[in-house]
Parts: C-alpha cells; sequence; structure tokens
C-alpha cells in the first residue's frame, strides 16, 4: 500500500520519531490500523484485533490503536454472548469485556485524560447495566472533550434507565404503604429525568448531521427529550401529552408506563429479558469503573 504524507502528517510522524517511534515504524502501525478498520467495519473481530495488535507491536505510543482494541473486544464480548446465551456464554463474554477494560487502561497510562478510552469505559458500564459507573465514565470523558460526539447521548439514556429504576422504587414503597420513601423515590427519578433531558439535548446541539446518524432519528430523540420534559412535570408520571409524543417515535421504545417502571427494577437491578442481557462484570473489576 503506497501512501502519501502530507505537511501535517509528516511533522507528527517526526514527532513521533523524537519520542523513540521512527517515521517508517509509524507508517507501518498506521497501515496495520487501516487493515484493522477494515476487518471491524465488516464484523471481523478477530482479524481485525490481530492488525490492532501488529500497530501497536510496532508503535506503542499509537493511542488509537489502544481504543480501537478494546472497541473490538468489546463487540467480540457482545457476539460471543449472542451466539451462546448462557453461563458459558456469559464467561467468555465478561473474559472480553475485561479485555476491552483493560486496553482503556492501557490507553490511559499513555495518554491520561483521553477521552475516548473513558467513553469506552462508560459503554462497558453501560452494556452491563451498572449505569451509574456509565454515568461517572461518561462524565469524565465530557470532561476532557465537552463536545465528544456521543458521550451525552449514552449518558442520558443512563440517567433514564436510573429513573426508571427509582420510579419502580416508588411504586413499590406505594404498594407498601411508605408514602415518605414513595414522594423520595419519585422526586430522585424526576432529577433523573431532567438530567437525562438535558444530557440529550447538549448531544443534539453538538450534532454534526454530516457525520452521524440520520435525520429520521434526530426527530425521534426531540420527541424523546419531549416526554422526559413532561413526565419530569408530572412527578413522572406518564401523561397523556408524553404519550402523544412517544407515539411520534418509531426507533426509541423505552419502558415509561407505570408497569414498565415496575418492570425496570427489581432489588434495585434493571431486569432485561434473556435475549437482551449484556454480559456483566465482575465484583473485583468494580473499581476500575470510578
Amino acid at each position: 500500500m503506497i501512501r502519501s504524507i502530507s505537511a501535517g502528517l509528516l511533522a507528527a510522524t517526526l514527532a513521533l520519531a523524537l519520542a523513540g517511534c521512527n517515521g517508517v515504524d509509524h507508517e507501518k502501525a498506521l497501515f496495520y490500523k487501516d487493515q484493522g478498520d477494515f476487518y471491524y467495519q465488516n464484523g471481523k473481530w478477530e482479524q481485525a484485533r490481530a492488525e490492532y495488535l501488529a500497530a501497536l507491536g510496532v508503535d506503542e505510543e499509537f493511542i488509537e490503536a489502544y481504543v480501537a482494541i478494546g472497541y473490538t473486544s468489546r463487540m467480540m464480548g457482545k457476539v460471543e454472548y449472542i451466539k451462546s446465551p448462557n453461563e458459558y456464554g456469559r464467561r467468555t463474554a465478561e473474559k472480553w469485556y475485561r479485555e476491552a477494560l483493560h486496553w482503556t487502561e492501557m490507553c490511559l497510562e499513555h495518554d491520561e485524560g483521553n477521552p475516548e478510552a473513558y467513553h469506552l469505559q462508560g459503554l462497558l458500564w453501560y452494556d452491563a447495566s451498572r449505569f451509574q459507573e456509565a454515568v461517572d465514565s461518561f462524565d469524565k470523558a465530557l470532561d476532557h472533550d465537552p463536545h465528544h460526539k456521543h458521550a451525552n447521548k449514552y449518558k442520558s439514556m443512563c440517567l433514564f434507565m436510573q429513573g426508571v429504576q427509582l420510579r419502580g422504587k416508588g411504586i413499590e414503597a406505594k404498594d407498601k404503604g411508605e408514602l415518605e420513601k414513595q414522594i423520595e423515590f419519585c422526586r430522585e427519578a424526576v432529577r433523573k429525568y431532567e438530567a437525562a433531558a438535558t444530557a440529550m439535548e447538549t448531544y443534539l446541539s453538538n450534532w454534526d448531521k454530516v457525520e452521524s446518524e440520520k435525520a429520521p432519528q434526530e426527530s425521534d430523540l426531540r420527541n424523546w427529550i419531549r416526554v422526559l420534559r413532561e413526565m419530569a412535570k408530572a412527578d413522572g408520571a406518564e401523561t397523556e401529552e408524553a404519550r402523544i409524543y412517544m407515539n411520534k417515535i418509531k426507533n426509541v421504545a423505552p419502558a415509561l408506563t407505570e408497569k414498565g417502571a415496575m418492570e425496570g427494577s427489581k432489588d434495585g437491578q434493571p431486569v432485561i429479558r434473556e435475549e437482551d442481557v449484556a454480559p456483566s462484570m465482575t465484583d473485583k473489576d468494580r473499581s476500575t469503573g470510578q
């Protein structure tokens, strides 16, 4: 593969050479990274991982390769559990998730404060339904890059799920006659819904429509924000106005009704259908999400 080097790339290459990686090595690492990207985009995760590892073997300071391996490991975990939605598949998926987390940590060792590494950590916690750890990671990504392309979107989803859980707890408290607990849970759910709406508004305000999702999803997300605002005004309850906006949404279908809220919480943990269950992370990895 013949690659032409622009002035900017040449400067970057020279800087890497001074840091211990010569220009030829970095060009070779770029070639491996490009090959990995091709395999990744075509769903060939093992081949992509091999190419990214080859890139790091040539240039251990290649930050994008660390992140790319992390994303690839995450996808390999997802695929393993889809192939084998049982205990074996879960253990295999957890192995890949731990590897993905490892690569984010390696990335941060080489590039402290890298927003993509924090974003990937957030996605891993999000997949594992550990929403507060996910929010913390997305916040770190936004601390280092306030205009990060997707962190606010997933942060919004996590905040909503926390609201669903709190709403479910409020309904359980009501059934037990614990009115004070019910009020507090519902108030906290409202705060989560409001924060979710704000995060999604920020995401859309930073949206690059040329490179991001198609316009119809923008309409969905704006209606979703309206649903959240309406529910927040009604102390977390579904209103007729909220249902009107919800019925306009084609590609987003979270549980909003009281029944859905109850199904969204069980002993403080989200209830997900077996076919939707994402791999969890073991307790010994819990501290790494902070």
